[in-house]
C-alpha cells in the first residue's frame, strides 16, 4: 500500500488528491522496485479523483517491475458523510445520484485497457464498521443491530451503501461495473479497533459469525468472486506486553472456515513518530546500524500470518500497510469508521503525524 506523505484527504467528506499522478513519480519509482524485492505482485491503491491517464506512467512502472495486480479503493466516505449531513437512513441510489455516478466511473476505470494490462484483483472502499461499539451489540445473531442506537444506526447505514454497490456489480439484469464481477470485494475490518478485554477472541470470533448473518447480501457472491473480508490490523510498538497476533489470527480463521468465508490479512505498524526522531522506521533501516526492530517485527508478523493460513486455509493474501515516510498514524487506522458525526470519523492525529498535515 504505497502512501506518501500526509494522509490524502484527512476529512472524509473530502474529495481525495490525486496522489498517483506523475508529479510523485520519484515517490513511487523509488518504492515500486523494493516493493517487489518483498515478494509482492499487488498494490491496495487509495481513492483517487481525475483519469487514469494521470496514472499511465504509475501504470507502466508497476508493470516493468512486475508488479501486475491491483486492488482499487472506491471512496465511499464522502456518501456516508452525505447521509449524516442530510439525516438519511439509507442512500440515493438513482441512476441520477452521485453515488451511482461516481461509482460508474470508478468501475469504468477499471478495465485491463485502462490500467495497462494491469489486472484487477479485488477491489475495496475506505471505510470500516467500528468494532468498539459493535461489540456491545453482539449478544445474539437472531436480531439485526437496529437503528434505534447510535452504533446501530451506523452499521445499517454502512451496510446500505455497501449493500447497494454490490447490487450494482451483481446485477443479473446489467452491472454497471463489468469489469468488477469477477473480482472479489474485500469488506474493510479495523481488528485494531476491538477493545483487548479477556473475552476478546471470544467476541471477534462471535461477530465474524453474526456478520454474514445480519448482512447476507454482502456475502452471496461465489467462487472467486465471492466477497471476503479485509482485516486491518495495527501493530502496537512498546505496548509493554505482547500482541497475540498468531492467536488471533487462528480464532478468527477457524470461525471463517466453519462458515465457509475467506479473508486477505493486512497489517501496519502504530503510533510510530515522524523521522527523523523515529529510529525503528523501514526506510530508516536501510541506512542506519540501529536494530531493524520493525522490520524484524512485521517480518515476524508475516511469519505467524503463514502458519494462521497453513492451519486454518481461511486466508488469501497478505498486505502490508506502510508509508514511506512512517509518521505516526495516530488513532485512526487506514479506514474511516462508520461514526455518528463527522468530526467523530476525521479524528485527526494532534501528535503532527500522517493524518494531520497535508503534502510537503
Amino acid at each position: 500500500v504505497p502512501h506518501i506523505v500526509g494522509e490524502p484527504y484527512p476529512h472524509p467528506g473530502r474529495s481525495p488528491d490525486n496522489v498517483y499522478a506523475l508529479q510523485f513519480r520519484l515517490l513511487y519509482e523509488r518504492d515500486l522496485p523494493l516493493i517487489r524485492q518483498l515478494g509482492a505482485d499487488t498494490l491496495r491503491l487509495r481513492p483517487w479523483e481525475g483519469s487514469n491517464h494521470d496514472r499511465d506512467h504509475l501504470y507502466t512502472t508497476m508493470a516493468d517491475h512486475g508488479l501486475c495486480k491491483v486492488i482499487p479503493t472506491f471512496q465511499m466516505a464522502k456518501h456516508y458523510v452525505n447521509m449524516i449531513n442530510e439525516n438519511e437512513e439509507l442512500p440515493d441510489t438513482g441512476s441520477s445520484s452521485a453515488l451511482h455516478k461516481e461509482f460508474t466511473r470508478f468501475a469504468a476505470r477499471m478495465f485491463p485497457q485502462k490500467l495497462d494490462g494491469l489486472k484487477v484483483a479485488a477491489w475495496t472502499v475506505d471505510m470500516s464498521l467500528d468494532l468498539s461499539e459493535m461489540m456491545p451489540l453482539v449478544s445474539t445473531c437472531i436480531v439485526v443491530p437496529p437503528p434505534t442506537s447510535a452504533a446501530g444506526r451506523n452499521f445499517n447505514r454502512y451496510v446500505s451503501l455497501l449493500t447497494a454497490l454490490v447490487n450494482w456489480v451483481q446485477s443479473t439484469t446489467g452491472s454497471i461495473a463489468p469489469s468488477l464481477a469477477d473480482a472479489p470485494l474485500l469488506i474493510p475490518l479495523d481488528v485494531s479497533r476491538m477493545p483487548m478485554t479477556s473475552d476478546y477472541l471470544k467476541s471477534i470470533s462471535t461477530f465474524l459469525e453474526c456478520m454474514p448473518k445480519w448482512a447476507p447480501q454482502l456475502f452471496e457472491g461465489t467462487g472467486g468472486a465471492a466477497s471476503r473480508w479485509l482485516l486491518s490490523f495495527a501493530l502496537p510498538q512498546d505496548a509493554g506486553t505482547a500482541y497475540p497476533f498468531k492467536e488471533i489470527l487462528q480464532a478468527m480463521g477457524r470461525r471463517l472456515h466453519l462458515d465457509k468465508k475467506r479473508a486477505v490479512v493486512m497489517v501496519g505498524t502504530q503510533a510510530l513518530i515522524r523521522d527523523p526522531t523515529n529510529p525503528n522506521s523501514l526506510i530508516d533501516d536501510l541506512n542506519s546500524s540501529a536494530p531493524a526492530k520493525q522490520q524484524n517485527e512485521l517480518q515476524d508478523t508475516y511469519t505467524d500470518y503463514s502458519l494462521a493460513q497453513g492451519a486454518t486455509t481461511a486466508y488469501d493474501g497478505f498486505i502490508l500497510d506502510e508509508w514511506s515516510d512512517d509518521w505516526d498514524r495516530g488513532t485512526r487506522g487506514p479506514f474511516f469508521l462508520a461514526r455518528s458525526s463527522v468530526d467523530e470519523m476525521s479524528e485527526v492525529c494532534h501528535r503532527g503525524g500522517r493524518y494531520s498535515h497535508d503534502i510537503t
